[in-house]
């Protein structure tokens, strides 16, 4: 049985009568390749049907052309609205950028920062994107002036030591909170989010402040940590009705945790807004449809995905040096529920 050999890049280049170097040049689009020679280079592997070896491309360039998309298992992308909207976002402008996307989801019991390094290390990928590194992570330090390009999604930090894409938790948070207590809300509970995210700590301290700022008072038995999800939502309404806590506005920390809010004081014949007003954080597809439209604050997470990932390859490939901190501007959206 014959064997068919496969076509190389030393085939095409002496069929056009070029270097090899110029042949590689040619076929990548290289302008140091006369228009003409780059012509003639490409008509010579269409006719020798030349196929590019990823793996020795890889192996010359010493790069995988694979960028991680790291998340941990509290925030997995299957159960958080923002982290799914993220990952469409990497992976639609890594596609632009020909590099290829491996996700991971870290458990609980370790660091992702530590999932991050051993897919660099073990040269799986070229950089790191994270999504959900928490606030507690003794490991956050090892990604200080670490030679692996990453970037920290959905942050929201103040550490100008670090390479993340986000917004202004806390403003954003004390922008919707004005506008409550310009509604003539002077009593208003939190149900927050993880108190361990960056996300969470931030939006229930512009709470705090914004509170303090009109003069309010701020009451630890108006708050309720819990986390990103409707039951997490469900579960800190019925524990603030339990506490017979008097509030006529509530400031949920995610639309998810509205939308669970909503359902408790339904249950008890509660109406929003007309008994209590409710404002969400991130205007997050599923509520569309939802009744009422909730008061919330309208963050671009597929865009925040699509930034970072840009913002990644430049550090791959050393176009950009760290640190980069990019702050992503957010919305105030007026609803139905506030």
């Amino acid at each position: 049985m014959l064997v068919e050999l496969a076509i190389t890049i030393r085939d095409v280049a002496k069929k056009a009568g070029v270097s090899i170097g110029t042949a590689s040049d040619a076929l990548n689009g290289s302008h140091r390749v006369k228009k003409e020679t780059r012509e003639k280079v490409r008509a010579v592997a269409r006719e020798l049907k030349y196929r590019p070896n990823a793996m020795a491309r890889r192996l010359l360039s010493q790069k995988t052309h694979t960028i991680g998309f790291v998340v941990n298992i509290v925030q997995s992308i299957k159960r958080y609205i923002a982290g799914n909207a993220m990952l469409i976002g990497t992976i639609s402008n890594a596609e632009k950028l020909k590099y290829d996307v491996l996700t991971t989801c870290a458990s609980e019991k370790r660091s992702i920062i530590d999932y991050g390094f051993e897919l660099y290390y073990e040269k799986k990928v070229d950089g790191v994107l994270y999504y959900g590194v928490q606030a507690n992570d003794p490991k956050i330090e090892l990604l200080y002036d670490c030679e692996m390009p990453y970037v920290l999604l959905s942050a929201g930090i103040d550490d100008d030591k670090l390479n993340s894409v986000g917004i202004d938790n806390r403003e954003s948070a004390k922008s919707l909170l004005e506008y409550m207590i310009m509604k003539g809300h002077k009593r208003i509970a939190h149900i927050s989010g993880s108190q361990t995210s960056f996300s969470g700590i931030a939006r229930k301290l512009g709470y705090q402040e914004a509170l303090i700022k009109n003069g309010l008072e701020y009451a630890e038995n108006l708050v309720v940590n819990t986390d990103y999800s409707v039951e997490g939502g469900y579960i800190g309404m019925k524990k603030l009705i339990g506490r017979k806590a008097d509030f006529t506005a509530v400031f949920c920390g995610s639309d998810s945790i509205a939308m669970g809010a909503i359902k408790a004081l339904n249950e008890i014949g509660l109406s929003v807004p007309k008994n209590i007003a409710v404002a969400g954080f991130g205007n997050e597809p599923a509520t569309a449809s939802f009744s009422p439209a909730i008061t919330t604050v309208h963050v671009d997470y597929m865009l925040m995905g699509e930034i970072a990932t840009h913002i990644l390859v430049d550090l791959i490939n050393k176009k950009v040096s760290p640190v980069q901190k990019i702050t992503l501007p957010s919305e105030l959206l007026i609803k139905d529920s506030c």
